[in-house]
C-alpha cells in the first residue's frame, strides 16, 4: 500500500504575473482576494511557518498547485470550485476540502483542524 496524497489547488495563477498580481491583491484589498488557502497560509511572499510544519507532520505526501498547473499534473482531478483540497489513497483520488468550506476558514488554526477531520487514513 502506498502512502495517502494530498493535493492543495490555490484559486491563483502560478505564473510570474499571477504572482505579482496576488502579491499587489492581498496588500491592497485583502477582503476580496479571492483564495482564502493561499491568505492563510501564506504571507506576502512565503509559506507561514506553522502551516508548513503541520503539513510536514501529516502522513501523507503533499502537494501544492496553481489553477493553471492543475491540468498538466492531474488531468484526472476535475477541480470545480477554487481553492479545494484532495486525497489520493492507492492512486485514486476523491474531494477532500471544497472551495466552499475553504473559503469560510476564518483563520490558519481552522485550516488545520479542516485538514485534520477531513482526512481519511490509509486502509
Amino acid at each position: 500500500m502506498s502512502r495517502p496524497r494530498l493535493l492543495f489547488v490555490y484559486n491563483a495563477d502560478g505564473t510570474v504575473a499571477g504572482k505579482v498580481k496576488d502579491f499587489l491583491h492581498k496588500a491592497l484589498r485583502p477582503d476580496t482576494y479571492p483564495c482564502q488557502l493561499c491568505a492563510i497560509t501564506y504571507g506576502y511572499v512565503s509559506m507561514r511557518t506553522e502551516w508548513r510544519e503541520f503539513v510536514a507532520s501529516l502522513d501523507a505526501d503533499t502537494e501544492f498547485l496553481h489553477r493553471d498547473e492543475l491540468r498538466a499534473e492531474h488531468s484526472v482531478i476535475a477541480a470545480g470550485e477554487l481553492p479545494s483540497a484532495w486525497q489520493s489513497i492507492d492512486g485514486t483520488w476523491r474531494p477532500l476540502i471544497d472551495a466552499s468550506t475553504m473559503n469560510a476558514c476564518p483563520d490558519l488554526a481552522a485550516m488545520i483542524a479542516i485538514v485534520r477531520r477531513s482526512m481519511v487514513a490509509a486502509p
